[in-house]
């Protein structure tokens, strides 16, 4: 065999190999999910809706997921809701989670018609009306946008049954909104933080874009904020630039509830799932556990130019987490994969200090 048949061998057995290791990351219907530390504990498909910011909310002895969606996609501008056979504008998905291995959809609530950014009613937050100075004690209030165009608040104290309290038209889409509920009335001069976790947003599909990552900022000097570390899901660890759609950070869970507070931070990471950090030790962040849904049938499609012509991947994009004071972690998906309920396990249970 002259060298120039054995180059051709070489080289064949090399792309069949490279061929085969971006084939194996790519997601598959019925797989199961990708886990280290986590698992998961329910679902709620959200009737297949783009979802964006989940806020958990406790009311009496019941626990309410408030999920937040973008507007439609091209090919399903207004899902059927199934609660009333009709075709209804992304909006607002209210589900009772006190059970959270069999969550309940409530409601939802269609926001602006209109696809993608344009729509929607993406961000979600919920004060009870006894923590705010003029509040209803007895009224729960949740404040939504509504696309670019309102915000809305709604008194949800029967999650099954809002009401529309008020809304203020003109306002100019915030992206993402903030209800502190009076959480620092008695505080004599607020509270300071002295470190801040700086979380960017991948925006380009297929790494087509500097990564984002996560970074810590030590302020306790606020003139002169430095930043101390930085955190990112290791590419090679799963394939992720060939996977499709969106690789790199997003968003923290933002909840301050003593469970995670100070010991665990969780950040959605797009097609690399909802990662868990021990930050403890701001200065040396560290991993602890991973989870990475599976693709279902309603999972949309993420599409890039290449060479002029429309390449499109399918794969999980991880878009907002957040927490509640039981310890369960609420991860939501942009390409309609719905809601996945997590608790961790392992290690990183024990970082939590959870039983």
């Amino acid at each position: 065999m002259n060298d120039r048949a054995k180059a051709a061998i070489i080289f064949g057995v090399f792309m069949a190999a490279c061929a085969g290791s971006a084939q194996a990351q790519q997601q598959k219907i019925g797989a199961p999910p990708e886990a280290s530390n986590m698992r998961l504990v329910g679902t709620s498909d959200l009737q297949a809706r783009s979802a964006y910011q989940p806020t958990i909310h406790q009311q009496g002895d019941r626990w309410i997921a408030y999920i937040g969606h973008h507007g439609g996609t091209d090919e399903v501008p207004d899902p059927v809701n199934p609660l009333t056979g009709k075709a209804e504008p992304n909006g607002t998905s209210i589900v009772d989670v006190t059970d959270p291995a069999h969550p309940r959809y409530l409601r939802h609530l269609p926001g602006r018609e209109g696809m993608y950014e344009s729509g929607g009613a993406q961000m979600v937050r919920v004060c009870d009306g006894k923590t705010l100075p003029k509040g209803d004690p007895n009224a729960v209030y949740m404040l939504r946008t509504f696309g670019g165009d309102a915000h809305e608040i709604w008194n949800v104290a029967d999650p099954a049954n809002p009401v529309l309290v008020t809304r203020i038209d003109g306002l100019k889409d915030t992206h993402k909104n903030w209800w502190e509920c009076a959480e620092f009335a008695k505080d004599k001069d607020g509270q300071t933080r002295d470190i801040v976790m700086i979380v960017y947003e991948a925006i380009l599909n297929e790494c087509n874009e500097p990564r984002q990552m996560v970074w810590f900022a030590d302020v306790t000097t606020e003139a002169r904020p430095m930043v101390i570390s930085s955190y990112t899901v290791p590419e090679a660890s799963g394939d992720f630039c060939a996977r499709g759609g969106r690789f790199g950070a997003h968003s923290s869970n933002e909840s301050m509830a003593p469970v995670f507070y100070r010991k665990m931070a969780f950040i959605a990471f797009f097609n690399a799932g909802v990662r868990a950090l021990d930050v403890r030790d701001p200065y040396h962040p560290r991993e602890v556990g991973y989870f990475i849904p599976a693709i279902t049938d309603k999972t949309d499609k993420r599409c890039v130019t290449v060479e002029g012509k429309e390449r499109c991947k399918v794969a999980i994009q991880t878009n907002n987490v957040e927490t509640d004071e039981r310890g369960y972690i609420y991860i939501v998906d942009r390409a309609n994969s719905g809601l996945h309920i997590l608790e961790l396990t392992g290690e990183a249970r024990a970082v939590a200090g959870l039983p």
